[in-house]
């Protein structure tokens, strides 16, 4: 259902409240009040936004590192409700709920910022190009907002114009779930046909942008979850109220009322973004796949350049918060995520690694050997840890993409450590790593008495994090930090990142297609568009069929799209929710017989240990749940009260 309503002022800056007719003249003012409505996509505290590492502990891809919080001991135990619904959020006793894009109503403050621009702009009378430009941004955002309610509590309310503050909003309902899938395909449509042709500056959308979101919102819309025939969860059959969460009922659309309707669509959708999009195909033109040293540079530079370099919508970090409505001038992610073995030049400390990934993401790299020496991978497996042939060096004969995405045993991290860690001049530990690209430490390293020094275990350097150091994955994050020093950044320089943090890149539209593809039996096509993700990976051509073929293009999506905020949405709309299993590595060094004495542990070096690896459970929780409710958000119990005309989800 739509409303509508007229709105006076719009607030440009929080000290100064000026009239939408001055605003709407002025072409200065109009592109700043607009680039102002994308702030609701990060307006969270600066340290991330929801759809990167927070995210990832919440589903299967990462844990906090020897830490517990109440509020992710409240989202593991099942206890997220309309009174508590904040399980994603507090982090650190911050005291405020950070994860935004899952708050109703942040959603509809920036709804209603984007409807102010656009009653604003139509009515203007700026310049034809100018105006088109800046109403194309506009839909675009209302559309994004209102997906960000679909996909986290299905049918939203379709609000196509502006509220008083004095309106009655009893009559506030929630339109159905295909209603609502209609409404953002057509604001996305309608964002095409402005900006096709216009080039914006990073940071702010464009047509290739709009025809991304468009092809995951309709492959979300194909998905299973939504499909009452495939959706087996009994507290969605026995919901009152079906046509919010899924395809049932009345006034559903001629082309969209057959699920294989649905995925023909995501295909054709999919297919005209991956032809438009064609100038951000990065790599993706490979007829066979590529040495592994290589593919593992192609990635590394994928996810640590200045850009994400096939993005076509990124939130920038290298630009000023405080004086550009699209910066957020540098992020400590690096700090909080990076490996504790990289020091800040300033001797006040190192990265946290406070969440980190597990076995569970780890494992799904596959055991990948190239046996002819030739740098061309030709065996390939999955991985597990009970086989010997992969556990002996279980992080050297793996898919490229591992080492380029996360921190593993003596991986390559592409930036050299400060002085101090490198020539041993701090005392209180014994490892040191003077490597031109740094080598990651993760383990437990035994070491022999020598000099002043007596015999006993060091922790290596990247082992010395937050939280108990007993119970640390044995991993650390890589993927969107900043691998080098940035001299711009002075004695701080590891603290801070300026990488920026996709939203929407070319190779999820190219999964997409598959992944329709696979939907309506049309397997070739679906291979043939992995086998482009997979040959710049440095990974051979894909041989399955069948159910297999969906679980390996699950996996493939699993890896290309890690730590970006996609499994959270994934596992829901399969319906097949995260692994409830965390475990982690334990990686020890004992010395070999014989060994001379030596000061530091300089890194792993199989002359002087043998290595040894342990799988252990991470137990952190009571339980570890994950209820048929959570695939769909509660709607909290003060909107509730606010809109008495709303239907709550199903379980709360």
């Amino acid at each position: 259902m739509m409303f509508s309503c007229e709105d006076d002022f719009l607030d440009i800056d929080p000290k100064t409240e000026l009239t939408a007719e001055v605003v709407f003249k002025d072409a200065a003012l109009a592109e700043k009040a607009v680039l102002g409505a994308y702030r609701g996509l990060w307006t969270v505290d600066g340290f991330e936004n929801f759809n990167t590492f927070h995210n990832s502990v919440l589903v299967d891809e990462s844990v906090f590192n020897g830490l517990v919080f109440s509020w992710l001991t409240v989202w593991w135990e099942g206890k997220i409700s309309p009174d508590n619904p904040f399980g994603l959020g507090g982090f650190g006793g911050y005291g405020h709920d950070r994860k935004e894009l899952h708050r109703w109503d942040h959603l509809y403050k920036w709804i209603r910022q984007a409807n102010l621009m656009i009653e604003g702009l139509t009515e203007s009378t700026l310049d034809e190009d100018l105006k088109n430009t800046l109403l194309g941004e506009s839909y675009f955002l209302r559309a994004i907002y209102h997906y960000y309610v679909w996909v986290h509590f299905g049918g939203a309310s379709l609000v196509d114009k502006t509220f008083t503050a004095d309106e009655d909003l009893t009559s506030y309902i929630r339109s159905s779930f295909a209603e609502t899938v209609e409404f953002i395909v057509s604001d996305l449509d309608t964002a095409f046909d402005y900006l096709d042709g216009k080039s914006l500056e990073r940071g702010r959308t464009n047509a290739s942008a709009a025809l991304a979101l468009k092809s995951r919102v309709l492959t979300y819309a194909a998905s299973d979850l939504y499909e009452p025939s495939k959706n087996n969860k009994s507290l969605h059959a026995s919901y009152a109220n079906k046509e919010l969460i899924m395809y049932s009922g009345n006034g559903i659309p001629e082309v969209a009322n057959s699920q294989e309707k649905r995925w023909r669509r995501a295909q054709a959708a999919s297919l005209a973004a991956m032809n438009y999009n064609s100038s951000y195909n990065y790599h993706l033109s490979n007829g066979s796949p590529l040495d592994k040293e290589a593919a593992y540079n192609i990635y590394n530079d994928l996810y640590s350049a200045g850009s994400m370099q096939e993005a076509m919508f990124e939130r920038v970090i290298d630009k000023s918060y405080d004086t550009d409505p699209l910066g957020w001038g540098s992020l400590a992610v690096n700090w909080w995520y990076g490996p504790g073995g990289y020091h800040y030049g300033d001797g006040n400390g190192a990265g946290l690694s406070a969440t980190a990934p597990h076995n569970e993401f780890a494992d799904d790299f596959q055991y990948a050997e190239d046996t002819n020496g030739d740098g061309i991978i030709d065996i390939v497996e999955d991985f597990s840890w009970t086989n010997s042939a992969h556990t002996t060096k279980p992080f050297k004969n793996r898919d490229p993409r591992m080492e380029a995405t996360i921190g593993i045993e003596d991986g390559r991290w592409l930036g050299p450590r400060y002085y101090d860690w490198q020539v041993g001049s701090n005392p209180y530990f014994r490892a040191v790593d003077n490597s031109a690209t740094g080598r990651l430490q993760l383990g437990k390293y035994e070491m022999p008495a020598s000099g002043d020094y007596p015999s006993g275990t060091v922790h290596g350097l990247d082992n010395m994090i937050v939280g108990n150091i007993e119970v640390q994955a044995g991993y650390s994050h890589k993927k969107h930090l900043s691998h080098t020093p940035d001299p711009n950044l002075g004695s701080f320089a590891t603290w801070w990142t300026s990488t920026p943090q996709v939203i929407l890149r070319h190779t999820e539209t190219l999964l997409n297609y598959a992944e329709a593809s696979i939907a309506l039996g049309e397997e070739a096509n679906a291979k043939a568009t992995l086998n482009l993700i997979r040959y710049r990976a440095g990974m051979p051509a894909l041989t399955e069929t069948g159910s297999d073929l969906l679980a390996r293009y699950r996996n493939e999506r699993r890896l290309e799209l890690s730590f970006e905020g996609h499994r959270f949405y994934d596992v829901r709309r399969w319906g097949i929710g995260p692994k409830l299993t965390m475990t982690g590595v334990k990686i020890s060094g004992e010395l070999k017989p014989g060994v001379e004495p030596f000061d530091f542990y300089s890194g792993y070096d199989e002359s002087k240990y043998d290595y040894s690896y342990e799988t252990f459970p991470i137990d952190y929780y009571n339980t570890i749940v994950f209820p048929d409710k959570y695939y769909f958000r509660p709607i909290e119990t003060t909107i509730l009260q606010k809109h008495p005309g709303l239907i709550q989800n199903p379980g709360y």
